[in-house]
């Protein structure tokens, strides 16, 4: 279990939060310590997710706002800037999905798909990073997504877009460390596998999710929670943290009761011949979250079955 003080004192802004991952991490932040401030296009769903919050006695706003529109989003984010008093965090979270042959695609479905998944991103970063600068110091994550790495037929134009998310995360990173007044604002995309949520199940059959073995969007929580938080402080900016490798190292060590290891040097050994080479690179570049999730016991539950 994690330290339910572990973003005592944090502010969180999370775009695309009125349901699905961007919903489980306004609760999950906000059960950690932080205050949250949530963006989405339904005020109505806006507005249950911040009543959840506070009924737990945790502070929470919100402001309707479009990601593909800078002006309309510049204003909510600014809103919420002002209500929060300063932000330390932002999660570039908002995301749509359109599972079709790309021919057959309409026009205003590629325009969505672009604006909100890769401009979206874009826009929220260039707004959110004179305060930052201006602070001297935050975090930006972005919720990218293992399509984002590898062909993704009938979802094609989602995974270039993902695959842009990775490559500005990575290249922004590689700018901010350049200037003195910048190297305290770190960036890093958490990209997922199958998630269990409303716009995963958007154009596909119960039956194909499931058979995708999806997780729950509030497993996610403590990876995001570990970069936002000052555990990360000193890990490398521009990480892309796959959690598919981490699934993998789970299903092993799951079945490895007699032990418990503590780090990555306990854990190399048993996955040497059992994982491939990419997805040790993968854990390994993210040893300090690897620890985190096994001192605290972190690890996936068994996947839904209906």
């Amino acid at each position: 279990m994690l330290d339910k003080n572990l973003l005592k004192g944090k502010k969180t802004i999370i775009t695309g939060a009125s349901y699905g991952i961007g919903k489980s991490l306004a609760i999950g932040f906000a059960d950690l310590g932080s205050e949250v401030g949530i963006l989405s296009r339904s005020e109505d769903k806006l507005q249950i997710v911040v009543n959840e919050i506070k009924e737990k006695g945790h502070s929470a706003f919100y402001e309707k706002a479009d990601v593909s529109n800078y002006d309309n989003v510049k204003t909510a984010i600014d809103h919420l800037i002002e209500k929060m008093g300063k932000v330390d965090i932002l999660i570039n979270n908002a995301g749509v999905s359109r599972i079709k042959e790309f021919e057959n695609l309409q026009v205003h479905q590629l325009d969505l798909l672009l604006d909100v998944n890769l401009k979206g991103v874009v826009y929220c970063s260039h707004i959110i990073l004179p305060h930052f600068i201006k602070n001297n110091g935050g975090v930006i994550l972005n919720t990218s997504s293992v399509g984002g790495l590898f062909p993704y037929p009938r979802n094609i134009v989602y995974g270039a877009t993902k695959s842009g998310v990775n490559l500005f995360t990575q290249g922004l990173a590689a700018e901010l460390k350049m200037y003195e007044n910048k190297k305290n604002i770190t960036t890093h995309a958490i990209m997922p596998g199958p998630v269990d949520t409303p716009m995963y199940n958007f154009g596909l059959s119960r039956q194909e999710v499931l058979s995708r073995k999806p997780i729950q969007s509030d497993e996610l929580v403590p990876y995001y929670a570990f970069y936002a938080s000052d555990l990360a402080k000193n890990a490398p900016s521009g990480r892309l943290v796959n959690i598919e490798s981490f699934r993998a190292l789970f299903r092993i060590l799951n079945e490895r009761t007699d032990i418990s290891p503590n780090n990555w040097e306990q854990i190399e050994p048993l996955i040497k011949n059992k994982l491939t080479p990419s997805i040790q690179r993968d854990i390994k570049s993210c040893e300090k979250l690897l620890e985190m999730l096994l001192s605290s016991k972190i690890f996936f539950r068994k996947t839904v079955s209906k």
